[in-house]
């Protein structure tokens, strides 16, 4: 009974370090992808697999055009730095990529592939390696924060 009580207490204290908003894989209605405290990935559970993500201030991709929420497809955490795209936009943001930098309160909307390249390079950030959010969100969701690519720069 000591060994069992024993157990359960390094159980739990394992993951005591790591913030609950790295090991919630939904809320109510929603399913959430957790990338740099505070921002995450959402999508509500009737709508998946359309997954958003929600800038905290509106962002520029023209000068005529701002947004405030865009639509993702593949996305990668590095170096403190969130990136990705989707291809699958309306006209106005057809091929947008973006990257948030939240130390440095960041938030980018890129109109071309090679600003976006020019950007994620001078920053040691790999604009090659992304990962589709589906596939990522269900290893999450399956197998705890433990499994996004990106968890060594999770905060303990």
């Amino acid at each position: 009974m000591r060994y069992f009580i024993l157990l359960i207490f390094v159980m739990l204290s394992c993951n005591s370090g790591v913030d609950d908003f790295y090991k919630t894989s939904h809320t109510e209605d929603i399913d959430v992808l957790p990338l740099i405290k505070p921002y995450r990935l959402w999508t509500p559970i009737a709508n998946w697999p359309a997954w958003a993500l929600d800038f905290k201030k509106p962002v520029s991709v023209d000068t005529d055009l701002h947004v405030s929420q865009m639509q993702v497809c593949e996305i990668n955490v590095s170096n403190g730095i969130i990136y990705g795209h989707c291809a699958h936009q309306s006209s106005a943001m057809n091929n947008s990529y973006f990257v948030i930098v939240p130390d440095s309160n960041v938030e980018k909307i890129f109109g071309s592939r090679e600003a976006w390249d020019t950007y994620l390079s001078a920053r040691n950030a790999n604009s090659d390696v992304l990962y589709d959010v589906n596939e990522v969100y269900t290893r999450f969701n399956e197998k705890g924060y433990k499994e996004l690519p990106w968890n060594a720069g999770i905060k303990q």
